[in-house]
């Protein structure tokens, strides 16, 4: 997917932190604080792509996605409150991508689909993802809180 960017991170992140202002994640603290892991994630590791494997455009769009990508699930924001704000269609196709929406399909099931798009950007956003929920200090908050 060629990305034509006319949203910036500064602002998405702005409209995202709004939007899920009033969320809370599974281990009790604010909702973005995962968000922001993820986008973290992706800034790091997106450097070590092998070159010539995302163009700039994409890499700038992998970070959008990363700390957007729960919007449409969440059902924080719909496409057309993305495009609006700036979003290419690019973008609001891979946040609808990463949407596991009703009715849930099995999980495994859904990651293949994602697989499956062969987009590096969704697969990359959604790896960073699993691995927000999979830091030590996210599994002992959510653990203490199932106690």
């Amino acid at each position: 997917m060629a990305a034509i960017m006319t949203l910036s991170l500064e602002t998405f992140t702005a409209f995202v932190r709004e939007r899920h202002a009033d969320q809370t994640s599974m281990s009790g603290g604010a909702y973005i604080e995962h968000l922001l892991r993820v986008l973290a994630t992706r800034r790091a590791s997106l450097g070590s792509l092998p070159a010539g494997m995302l163009s700039e455009g994409e890499i700038e769009e992998a970070l959008l996605v990363a700390i957007g990508h729960d919007l449409i699930e969440d059902e924080k924001a719909t496409e057309n409150e993305v495009r609006a704000i700036g979003g290419s269609e690019n973008l609001v196709t891979r946040l609808t991508a990463l949407a596991r929406m009703e009715p849930k399909p099995v999980y495994q099931q859904w990651i293949a689909g994602i697989v499956e798009t062969r987009d590096p950007v969704l697969v990359i956003v959604k790896l960073a993802d699993n691995l927000g929920y999979s830091s030590p200090t996210v599994e002992t908050a959510v653990t203490r809180r199932r106690l």
